[in-house]
């Protein structure tokens, strides 16, 4: 952003795939810090005049698709580490932690909101 001289375009992909699952991409809430007046639209299909959304939810329960009780036992796939098998659930809510067990690369330990993780 500091270097642009007379126009910058942002973008952010709001979903995409990677490694095989769906990922969701949530835009800097440093965004919120760019002042009205230097924005003209909020992409293609929006016309200039119109004001962008700018108020962006940074809740991360979206981003877990094996969703509600994970309970011990359970086979899970993750994205990058493969499938594994859930050890050890510690804690509730956005602090839960799994201990899980993946066949390729052995146990890692994982916030449940950020894990990504998928039935498998």
């Amino acid at each position: 952003m500091t270097r642009a001289m007379e126009r910058l375009t942002l973008t952010c992909a709001r979903e995409r795939r990677r490694f095989g699952s769906r990922t969701f991409g949530v835009p800097s809430r440093f965004l919120r810090e760019i002042p009205e007046s230097l924005i003209e639209g909020a992409g293609p299909s929006t016309p200039r005049s119109a004001k962008p959304e700018l108020d962006y939810e940074y809740a991360h329960a979206e981003y877990d698709d094996v969703g509600g009780e994970i309970p011990r036992g359970m086979r899970v796939r993750h994205p990058v580490f493969g499938n594994g098998t859930v050890l050890d659930v510690a804690g509730n809510g956005p602090a839960q932690k799994l201990r899980i067990k993946f066949d390729r690369v052995g146990v890692k330990t994982l916030l449940t909101r950020f894990a990504n993780l998928e039935p498998g």
